[in-house]
């Protein structure tokens, strides 16, 4: 693939549906991956997982060389505490930032430059106990979202809620383990759902973005900084 720019103001949403793509997973662990990746993989017991797994990181290193223009073994990944990967200052000039997600054979890549960003997707199934957690880690506004729905638009709008709030902590790089009191999200009628974490001045402004997906999904992209370009690509 050839070198890709992106400029400050642009988002680029890559999607990957990992039972068309045509590289040999074994090939990118083989050549590509770092110790530390090699050492997850073989974690993994199943060989769906495993090689869903070796597709998702095998093509991020591949994006990443496009973008950093490097060749994917060169790249360097690092992880925060909570597992969010970043890329070393050293190694990218651009202030190249990134995130991943994927579910169900379905990959979305999100890059942007010197922007925080997260995202997440998620297959809509029945959840046994959607109430506890809702209880447990939602705020009162999205509780109150949540309970106003009808029964036939629970499922898709628990997931929805979700999305959010996992694209939310990606992009903070905490996890779920930052406390819901910090985090109050704004579900007006909108595409755009912007938040500030009121807690703390030093933390980003993040918009939440819907984004459209496969039927029998959801997913959000959550942002930092002001009116972003998003553009969306498949990785053929």
């Amino acid at each position: 693939m050839p070198k890709i720019s992106i400029t400050e103001n642009d988002v680029h949403i890559w999607k990957l549906c990992l039972s068309e793509a045509s590289y040999d997973p074994e090939e990118f662990y083989r050549n590509s991956f770092s110790q530390d990746e090699k050492e997850r993989a073989v974690k993994l017991r199943f060989k769906t997982d495993r090689n869903n797994f070796l597709m998702a990181r095998g093509y991020l290193r591949n994006l990443l060389s496009s973008y950093l223009d490097k060749e994917p073994q060169e790249i360097e990944l690092h992880y925060g505490r909570y597992g969010k990967p970043y890329l070393s200052t050293e190694s990218n000039p651009d202030n190249i930032n990134f995130n991943l997600t994927h579910s169900r054979g379905t990959s979305f890549y999100a890059l942007t430059r010197g922007r925080e960003i997260g995202i997440d997707i998620e297959y809509i199934r029945p959840v046994s106990r959607a109430n506890k957690i809702i209880d447990r880690f939602f705020s009162d506004e999205e509780r109150a979202f949540y309970e106003q729905q009808p029964t036939g638009k629970k499922l898709e709008t628990f997931f929805m809620l979700w999305c959010r709030r996992e694209a939310y902590t990606k992009a903070m790089g905490t996890g779920f383990n930052l406390p819901e009191s910090k985090i109050d999200i704004s579900f007006v009628t909108g595409e755009k759902k912007s938040n500030k974490d009121k807690k703390d001045n030093s933390s980003p402004t993040l918009s939440i973005y819907e984004i459209t997906v496969d039927p029998g999904f959801a997913a959000s992209l959550a942002v930092s900084g002001m009116n972003p370009q998003i553009s969306y690509r498949d990785i053929e």
